[in-house]
């Protein structure tokens, strides 16, 4: 990628799960955030391996120093690798100088090359952050799985910033603004970095040729989705768009990214001219022929802690809990 970019996206996709990891990066400083990362979850044996190290390979390659491992949402489908992340990154960061491996194409190395090489000397604290709403998600599921509320204090989970509606942070010199974008979840947010106008919706909108995303979980809501995904396509036109899922409809290669304006024309969904009710209409009965992911069980009690597993018992092994709901039985 030539320096001159101001941003840059680098996407790892999970084939197990059609989950897409991005990594945004600030060109200038070399700083870098990861949004939605995946645990490799095995739920036959229990076994988790790590397909998240390829994303810190990438980091250590690149010479970045990742500030961020951002959530958009407590997802029901896959494990998310937040914690693994976060040490993993603190170590690089803190024990390797890292400098920009692209020359400046002026050959005035001087601006974005002190700058990296700034970055480079500090220590880099990297936090797991997601939308200040996943209280309310806690809150329906740590009853659901008997989740002593004490496990989900902000003492105890691996989410070191809860981030308010329109927040804004930053990555490096980029700044991004946290939109609240419920339907999906009730806490779901995107990441919309102001510029480049680049923003990673998560699970809110999908590619236009798959749609949108199920309402009908705990706090879901069609009403909201469609809010949220108006509030995504009022963005500018050139925003390009990151989608934290794509299911390769029709047997096409896998792809995450899209532009607003390619939503507003193509989808199938949420195309320019679908209305409220034609949406929430279409939205409810294709939820309610929707069977439960295959992952909701022990995806929901890992990523509501941020990533931790839950306390080890005396054997010193974590558990899932595997809920039981027997049918009634008619006399």
């Amino acid at each position: 990628m030539a320096a001159i970019e101001k941003a840059f996206v680098k996407t790892f996709a999970c084939e197990t799960t059609g989950t897409g990891t991005h990594v945004l990066v600030c060109a200038k400083t070399r700083e870098c955030a990861v949004i939605d990362s995946v645990l490799d979850y095995d739920p036959v044996t229990g076994k988790v391996s790590h397909c998240a190290e390829k994303v810190v390979q990438y980091i250590r390659q690149e010479g970045l120093r990742c500030r961020w491992v951002l959530e958009t949402h407590a997802h029901a489908d896959h494990l998310t690798d937040s914690v693994y992340l976060k040490r993993r990154l603190s170590e690089l960061n803190n024990t390797t100088q890292q400098t920009p491996k692209e020359a400046d194409p002026a050959g005035a190395a001087g601006e974005a090359g002190a700058a990296g090489a700034a970055v480079g000397q500090q220590t880099q604290t990297v936090e797991i952050a997601i939308g200040e709403h996943i209280r309310d998600v806690q809150a329906v599921f740590g009853e659901m799985f008997n989740i002593p509320a004490a496990e989900l204090d902000a003492e105890h989970t691996a989410f070191d910033r809860l981030f308010a509606a329109d927040e804004e942070f930053q990555v490096g010199e980029l700044r991004l603004r946290v939109l609240h974008t419920p339907g999906h979840t009730p806490a779901c947010v995107s990441y919309h970095c102001l510029e480049p106008s680049i923003v990673f919706c998560g699970d809110t909108i999908f590619m236009p040729d798959q749609g949108s995303a199920r309402c009908d979980f705990p706090g879901g809501s069609s009403r909201q989705l469609f809010a949220s995904i108006q509030r995504l396509l009022s963005l500018p036109d050139d925003t390009r768009m990151f989608v934290g899922h794509d299911y390769c409809p029709g047997g096409r290669e896998r792809c995450f990214e899209t532009t607003v304006a390619l939503q507003k024309s193509q989808s199938i969904h949420v195309k320019e001219g679908t209305t409220e009710e034609e949406f929430c209409s279409f939205r409810s009965a294709r939820d309610a022929t929707l069977s439960a992911p295959r992952l909701l069980l022990p995806s929901i009690q890992i990523n509501i802690r941020g990533g931790l597993f839950p306390p080890a018992e005396h054997t010193g092994t974590s558990y899932i809990k595997i809920p039981i709901q027997e049918d009634a039985v008619v006399v």
